[in-house]
């Protein structure tokens, strides 16, 4: 008899530290204090017109952001936008850094979107998880919230 009461109470223990570890692990991030300013047109050595960016960290933690961006187009909603792909990239808080990429070719207004989020160790474990083919935990349980910043409209 005193084997199984054991028995529940662990068992019982174990899926309320599950629950309050979810609990925590999906409660809402604020809002990071990220910008994205446009700075220039330029053209690279091969005389492509480029568009510049900076992306500054005003938090007080290190931020990842990811090697995904793209631009937006205001006018034509119906139009894919083209993606860039970078790498990932770490900017501790205070830190700023440049990025370039292919306008859009349509006329009208635009806007740049990243997609950034929080270092530290539910990304470090997101990442973990996602390493095994197929993931060890689905995307929606990972809790690592991601956060889309946007350039101010730019005209062409």
């Amino acid at each position: 008899m005193r084997k199984r009461t054991l028995i529940f109470v662990g068992s019982l223990l174990i899926v309320v530290i599950a629950l309050v570890a979810a609990i925590a692990l999906s409660r809402p991030a604020s809002a990071l204090p990220i910008t994205v300013s446009f700075l220039s047109y330029t053209n690279d050595p091969k005389g492509v017109r480029l568009a510049t960016f900076a992306v500054t960290n005003h938090s007080t933690a290190t931020i990842r952001r990811l090697g995904l961006y793209c631009p937006e187009i205001q006018q034509q909603p119906g139009l894919r936008p083209t993606l860039h792909l970078g790498p990932n990239v770490f900017l501790a808080p205070g830190q700023s850094e440049v990025i370039s990429v292919l306008p859009p070719t349509n006329s009208g207004p635009w806007r740049m979107t990243l997609h950034c989020y929080r270092d530290g160790w539910r990304r470090r474990f997101s990442d973990w998880c996602g390493q095994a083919e197929g993931g060890i935990v689905p995307d929606r349980l990972r809790g690592v919230p991601s956060q889309r910043v946007q350039s101010g409209w730019i005209d062409q």
